[in-house]
């Protein structure tokens, strides 16, 4: 039962794996909830790193699987049923974990790219109600708006009433700093959209 060991092995690396992936997208939500968006950038390479890691071990689960049955690779219901103990009980407890895990993985993937989305949306609606409402270029910066004065100077102005919306958090950006903003939530978004699992929802059933 050599190779049914083997496959033991990686099936524990792979819970790991995906419980990092969790945890990922997880973080990823929390920034996204929060608007910190200046790490989103961060948490979409972490979580491509995390989704590159599921992809190897999918590889390497599917070779062994492979060296299995000739008639193609079994199932883990198959596995489970035809292993003898004690592999037929790690192997049940595998396959609970990995569908758990699974279903962590899909409804923070889901709230993940919701977030991203919206939170793209809003940033390019501040940027056009921007333009509509700057006609004039008037520089404005993470809330200390800059005023002309006579002479063509700049100074900020720090009245309250000119303190940043809190319904509208990129409304005090300038363009740059949306475009870099906007450029975090498209990295958590393109990061989300090519997230998929199909070879282990295959091999659960």
């Amino acid at each position: 039962m050599v190779v049914v060991d083997e496959l033991v092995d990686v099936l524990d690396r792979e819970r790991h794996l995906l419980e990092n992936l969790v945890f990922r997208l997880i973080e990823a939500r929390g920034l996204l909830a929060t608007g910190e968006a200046r790490f989103l950038g961060w948490a979409a390479s972490d979580i491509e790193a995390a989704s590159a890691a599921v992809r190897e071990i999918e590889l390497r689960r599917a070779t062994i699987l492979s060296d299995m049955s000739e008639g193609g690779p079994p199932t883990m219901a198959v596995l489970v049923h035809s292993a003898e103990e004690p592999w037929s009980t790690l192997l049940a407890g595998h396959r609970s974990a990995l569908g758990r895990h699974l279903g962590e993985v899909g409804a923070a993937l889901e709230a993940t790219h919701d977030l991203a989305e919206a939170g793209l949306q809003r940033v390019r609606a501040a940027g056009s109600s921007h333009l509509a409402e700057n006609p004039g270029g008037v520089g404005e910066h993470l809330g200390a708006h800059w005023v002309r004065t006579p002479n063509g100077t700049g100074r900020r102005d720090r009245d309250a009433s000119m303190q940043p919306r809190h319904s509208e958090p990129f409304a005090e950006l300038d363009d740059l700093d949306r475009e870099i903003t906007a450029a975090g939530y498209e990295a958590c978004l393109a990061a989300t959209n090519h997230m998929a699992l199909p070879s282990l929802i295959a091999f659960l059933t």
